[in-house]
């Protein structure tokens, strides 16, 4: 389960920084950096806080 939660969070990182890069390159006026990071930085705290609810029921 670490394991699986781990290789999340590295896919998320790595498709965090594809998506900076494409707005980075792009041409358009509006960035969208902080929902981009927002989004990405809730969905990692949703999987710690996961992971360690089940670390905590599971020693209970």
């Amino acid at each position: 389960m670490i394991i699986g939660a781990i290789l999340l969070i590295i896919v998320i990182v790595i498709v965090t920084a594809y998506l900076i890069t494409l707005e980075t390159n792009s041409n358009r006026a509006q960035r969208h950096y902080g929902k981009i990071i927002a989004t990405s930085s809730f969905t990692i705290l949703v999987i710690v806080v996961f992971v360690g609810y089940m670390f905590i029921t599971y020693f209970k």
